[in-house]
């Protein structure tokens, strides 16, 4: 739309506004109307069908029979009543503006007169409070109307409803009113300024007239104009006199004209009820022919300043929070046109507030999302429902911006869709993050191989192959050998780069179509490829070379940044088909293979076959025997003793865990230790350990048997000392049996410390404060690092049976057996060697400094009763007793 007809439109309205309130120049009204929208429009012919005047608007049933036309002034009619009676009668239309082409439809040809020389017909309906009060109808002869015509009328079209409706509205308003008010443009003029409280005195300062709004700003929730007629202004206006006067005497000192305005702010004012507030006002006197009259316009300038206070922080903080909202915003009408756009849209698009107007904001749709975009939102302004998807925004630099699009349509108080409100939150982060879950969900993310999920897919695709065609599968199971030692001591990232080199050497020395996969840690499959004929059918000797292949090429050394770490793979080999097996079973085989080459050494493979099946259920017979042991009472302890090195009493024994098979029979530790490990049944078997100690103990030192001074300890294993209840356990079981912690002793490892030192020493340091003593057990045969004896408390330290047996032959274990002695003492610990032999060797551990020994120069593991009956011996007696036991 072009400024002048821009300005064309305005002065319409103007003119046509002049009629606010008026109810007696209605006809006037609807005549400046029709030469206006005729004008706009460039209408050949422009007529208005309207309810007669003697008869009461709207247009109804009743009246539908007693309509009349006005038309352009000096213009003849064209319309044909008695049709128009009748299509008003049966049309649903008639609330909608609309244009029609040539041909005109039958039904509208029929209301125009000459219609075959009607090139276009537009249909305006003037309608208020969903009421028909007429038609305009426009047309022209020489070509069509424009296509954006209904929208350039619309604004014309809207005052003359509102007008219309006020106007009418009028005469229910003015009360105790002579009727010489009534016929003066001055009461017209003064209604149609209705949001300002107008009241009319005499001379004689009487309320002649009050508004509405004066009668809602100075009365109560139920006065009406008649409580206020007659009555003395100075009751609401304490200061008018004063005030008047004031205003007359400014205007002969200015020479002004009687009845020119005065402003007065912040004055004193009383409501019906006393209660005081500020008004502003304007006061003027005129003349009419009954005599003089004082107006006054009056505004509640504290309501007023409070109202406009909040007009402007509701602005302020919607504008504020539209702009800082994490959303893009946009307001579209209906001919598609952006009406507004916050921060967001124009950070998210590069478009610029000039850039978003009119139609153009749809360049900062993404193109590929436009048409279905357009086509969703039309389906929206039609159905009035709201619309939801995803939508992709774009700037000039082609940088995208995934966003969740929501329009919410937009109605008029009559119900009128006017356009939609359409917010665009970015979720490109999300969208990003389902596409790497995506990738995350079929591929391993370290090594980029398939990850376990995805190879079962592919396993199982495999056997659907071998069903139809009975190919046999080849399965691989790879794990890397001493991997965990890797990356406790060179650290995880260490760790990741030498699994993402496994990968590759694997994929160097496999098929295309052969797929690798990481399962988990340090552990890869490899299906073989079963669609090639030249792999199908690889027998055991093809498959012995590719395994050499794999371990030698993972064998070679790897580098690793400045770093070159030497590891090794142990492989199990497993085939089947669809017939013979399942694909879980298949896993099982390669699985129970791989573990078959870890026992052997490592760095080899081993083919499954029924030989490691047997072992394996052997291994799950025990597993489940150890499950029930503690229920069964497969379960017992041994106790070896331990003697001190001055006076050879024994003074103390280490309680030794044994497990029974169902025929009474001892089951080796060696089997049994790392099934507890793996299973974790190593907690429950250590708390039945425990509680058995502080049961013996304390019936041992019920019955006197005990040695004063004496300790009693047990081992704890690595889950052990990472479970939290450990403390708790051990705390209950001392309560329980009335035990003091302090005759406890704990004995450790130092591969216990270094798996989880941190965890450990809490662990440590908690048992330490209620009072347990601690023992780092085969002291010098790992890392022995001194920061151990410092860090942690230990109260013992035992040297290694390895040190100990050869101390007689071998000078270094001498050396290094007195060494950990002197160290001990030094920092206050004291010291017990195991597998004391001889008394040659105690005597040389005498002389060193040893506090205990233990060996079987003292004794094997005895049983309860034996060990009693050696706490019993007397001192002299002790050797020889323990030999014959």
């Amino acid at each position: 739309m072009n400024r002048r007809v821009d300005h064309h439109i305005r002065d319409a309205i103007t003119e046509i506004e002049r009629f606010l309130f008026d109810a007696y120049h209605l006809q006037d009204m609807l005549q400046v109307a029709i030469e206006n929208i005729a004008k706009l429009a460039h209408a050949d012919q422009c007529e208005l069908i309207i309810a007669s005047p003697n008869i009461s608007f709207p247009i109804t049933q009743d009246n539908l029979f007693q309509i009349q036309s006005i038309t352009l002034e000096g213009a003849l009619a064209f319309t044909d009543l008695d049709k128009m009676k009748i299509w008003l009668n049966n049309t649903k239309q008639t609330h909608l503006p609309y244009v029609l082409q040539a041909p005109l439809p039958n039904i509208h040809a029929r209301l125009i007169l000459a219609a075959e020389n009607s090139t276009s017909l537009c249909v305006l309906p003037v309608v208020t409070n969903d009421k028909l009060h007429g038609i305009f109808l426009l047309t022209k002869s020489q070509s069509p109307f424009d296509e954006k015509l209904v929208s350039k009328v619309m604004p014309v079209l809207n005052a003359v409803n509102y007008v219309l409706k006020t106007a009418l509205e009028t005469g229910q308003y003015i009360i105790g009113v002579d009727t010489h008010f009534l016929e003066r443009d001055y009461l017209n003029s003064l209604l149609a300024s209705s949001p300002i409280a107008t009241i009319i005195c005499d001379l004689d300062k009487k309320i002649n007239l009050i508004n509405p709004t004066a009668i809602i700003m100075f009365g109560s929730k139920n006065s009406i104009a008649s409580d206020f007629i007659g009555t003395n202004i100075e009751r609401f206006l304490p200061n008018f006199e004063s005030i008047l006067h004031s205003s007359y005497c400014r205007d002969i000192e200015a020479e002004k004209p009687e009845g020119a305005v005065r402003l007065w702010n912040d004055q004193r004012a009383l409501r019906s009820d006393s209660n005081e507030f500020l008004i502003d006002f304007s006061i003027f006197q005129h003349a009419c022919s009954k005599g003089h009259f004082i107006t006054l316009q009056i505004q509640d300038s504290s309501t007023l300043n409070e109202q406009r206070q909040k007009i402007q922080d509701t602005s302020q903080q919607l504008s504020a929070l539209t702009d800082l909202a994490p959303v893009a915003i946009v307001n579209i009408d209906t001919f598609w046109n952006c009406t507004y756009s916050n921060d967001r849209w124009h950070d998210f698009t590069g478009l610029s507030k000039e850039e978003t107007k009119q139609q153009s904001w749809i360049n900062g749709i993404h193109r590929e999302d436009i048409e279905q975009l357009l086509h969703s939102l039309r389906l929206t302004l039609k159905t009035g429902e709201d619309f939801k998807g995803e939508v992709r925004l774009v700037n000039d630099y082609g940088a995208i911006t995934w966003t969740d699009f929501n329009a919410r349509v937009l109605f008029d108080e009559t119900g009128v869709v006017t356009g939609f409100l359409a917010t665009f939150q970015d979720i490109t982060v999300r969208i990003e993050n389902e596409a790497r879950l995506n990738q995350i969900a079929r591929f391993d993310e370290l090594t980029g191989l398939t990850n376990r999920s995805f190879f079962q897919q592919h396993l199982d695709d495999a056997f659907s192959h071998s069903m139809k065609t009975g190919v046999t599968l080849t399965l691989i199971f790879l794990d890397l050998d001493g991997f965990k030692d890797i990356n406790d001591t060179q650290g995880h990232d260490v760790g990741d780069l030498l699994l993402k080199q496994v990968a590759e050497r694997l994929i160097n020395r496999l098929s295309e179509a052969d797929i690798v996969a990481r399962f988990g840690g340090d552990e890869f499959v490899i299906l073989l490829d079963y669609s090639s004929p030249q792999y199908c059918e690889r027998n055991d000797e093809s498959l012995r070379h590719l395994a050499e292949v794999l371990v030698r090429a993972i064998s070679r050394p790897f580098t690793l940044g400045e770093l070159e770490i030497f590891t090794t793979v142990s492989l199990g080999i497993a085939n089947g088909n669809a017939k013979n097996c399942t694909p879980k079973q298949l896993l099982k085989h390669a699985d129970i293979a791989l573990y078959s080459a870890k026992n052997e050494g490592k760095n080899n493979f081993q083919f499954f076959n029924l030989d490691l099946d047997t072992r394996s259920r052997d291994r799950v017979e025990l597993t489940n025997l150890l499950r029930t042991a503690s229920r069964n009472k497969q379960l017992e302890l041994k106790f070896q003793p331990i003697a001190d090195v001055q006076s050879k009493q024994v003074i103390a024994c280490e309680c030794l865990l044994r497990v029974k098979d169902e025929e009474d029979n001892y089951l080796p530790l060696t089997a049994v230790i790392p099934i507890l490990e793996e299973t974790g049944l190593i907690i429950e078997v250590g708390e039945w350990v425990i509680e058995e100690t502080c049961k013996n103990l304390s019936k041992w030192q019920t019955q006197g048997i005990f040695p004063e001074g004496g300790f009693i300890s047990f081992n704890a294993s690595p889950k052990q000392l990472l479970d939290v209840n450990l403390p708790v356990h051990i705390n209950d079981c001392c309560q329980k049996y009335g035990v003091e912690p302090s005759m406890l002793v704990m004995e450790i490892t130092e591969s216990v410390i270094i798996d989880k030192p941190q965890k450990v020493a809490s662990v440590l340091h908690s048992l330490s404060r209620q009072g347990v003593k601690f023992a780092l057990d085969d002291f010098g045969t790992g890392f022995s690092s001194l920061s151990y004896l410092q860090k942690y408390p230990f109260d013992f330290i035992k040297i290694d049976r390895s040190f100990v047996e050869d101390i007689l032959v071998d000078e270094n274990d001498e050396k290094i057996t007195l060494a950990i002695i002197s160290l001990a003492k030094s920092l206050g610990i004291k010291v017990t060697a195991e597998g004391v032999t001889s008394q040659a060797c105690l005597d040389k551990l005498e002389a060193f400094g040893a506090n205990h020994y233990q060996g079987y120069f003292l004794g094997k593991p005895l049983e309860e009763a034996r060990l009693l009956a050696l706490f019993n011996t007397a001192n002299t007696e002790t050797t020889k007793f323990v030999r014959e036991c």
